[in-house]
């Protein structure tokens, strides 16, 4: 599955990353990703080809042993799940969460 991410790194003008920004696995946790970010780009969203928000950029991983276009490489970016995340501000914060599901809602039905 490919992952983009639309991001503001270090406060600096938008980037986006589309396009070879492959995932490398996930779990019930994270998303792990070879998508290419800058520091300062935690928070921003990754989503897939349809612009589905999957998860919340956070930082890098070191890894060993993993091939990305034929060549190693030694980092992964690591995004927090949303639905992980919607759980968490199901519990911890109602209000917000309403709200994101409400504009999800609208969104689906276009």
């Amino acid at each position: 599955m490919a992952v983009d991410i639309s991001k503001h790194p270090g406060g600096l003008p938008k980037r986006v990353a589309l396009r070879n920004d492959l995932v490398y696995e996930a779990d019930e946790h994270d998303v792990r990703y070879f998508t290419d970010t800058r520091g300062g780009s935690s928070g921003s969203p990754v989503f897939t080809d349809d612009w589905k928000v999957v998860a919340l950029h956070r930082g890098t991983r070191r890894v060993e042993n993993v091939l990305f276009q034929g060549r190693t490489t030694a980092f992964v970016h690591v995004g927090t799940q949303m639905c992980r995340i919607m759980r968490h501000l199901q519990t911890s914060s109602p209000g917000v969460h309403a709200e994101i599901e409400t504009a999800q809602r609208a969104a689906r039905r276009g």
